[in-house]
């Protein structure tokens, strides 16, 4: 490389470096906002349902009660 195309190639590699630092704050800063609303999403979820919330989809209304008392009649018309 001649002189000048490395100390071109070199003011790139910084321009690129300054870059990814200026912007590690506003990426952070998106990154902690994002994972904070997910967990008070999940606190809410948990005292709802209990630790119900983790096995299902949010469409999906079946509860842990709901399975139980169905086995509970499958076992009940078994025994009949």
């Amino acid at each position: 490389m001649t002189r000048n195309l490395k100390s071109e190639y070199i003011m790139k590699t910084a321009v690129i470096i300054v870059g990814r630092i200026l912007a590690f704050p506003f990426v952070t800063g998106i990154v902690l906002v994002r994972y904070s609303i997910l967990t008070v999403i999940q606190l809410i979820n948990f005292a709802r349902y209990g630790g119900e919330y983790i096995g299902y989809m949010k469409n999906d209304r079946h509860m842990i009660n709901d399975i139980y008392q169905e086995l509970k009649s499958q076992r009940n018309t078994e025994k009949q």
